[in-house]
């Protein structure tokens, strides 16, 4: 992930090599980390009163969210994309890239879950809008940090 500030990698540095270095056995999200920020954000939103019967993932990975709503709540109904033909692949995701994609539908969860630090400056904004389209009702948006990117 050597790219010049401001400018966005190429989709397909998110290969396997990526996967391992950042999911591994040290990596930065497993499947009990993301249970447990899974239940929290469904539990907020019911808390609000938003009964959660659609999930959009944008930047799904691994799938941790698809799988964790497949198996705690198997009545919602999730659609994962990423943007790596990697990803797609290998964990059976949609194809987009949320800078130049909108959904034609809404949901009532979208996920954008460490996404929007790997997007240009200018298409950080069309993808604000598209996510910002998609939501219906709750999103959970996620940014690491200048110092979690250091670190």
């Amino acid at each position: 992930m050597s790219s010049a500030p401001g400018t966005p990698p190429d989709p397909s540095s998110f290969d396997d090599g990526y996967y391992r270095r950042f999911y591994g056995d040290d990596g930065a999200h497993d499947d009990e980390r993301i249970a447990h920020l899974a239940t929290a954000v469904h539990e907020m939103a019911e808390w609000w009163g938003v009964a959660v019967r659609s999930v959009l993932d944008i930047g799904a990975g691994m799938g941790m969210w698809r799988d964790w709503y497949r198996h705690a709540h198997p009545d919602v109904t999730v659609r994962s994309v990423d943007v790596s033909e990697y990803a797609c692949r290998t964990w059976d995701h949609e194809q987009h890239d949320i800078a130049d994609w909108c959904p034609d539908d809404s949901y009532d969860l979208v996920i954008c879950h460490s996404v929007l630090q790997y997007v240009d400056d200018e298409g950080v904004v069309r993808a604000i809008d598209h996510l910002g389209e998609a939501t219906s009702y709750v999103m959970y948006l996620e940014l690491p940090t200048v110092t979690d990117l250091r670190d």
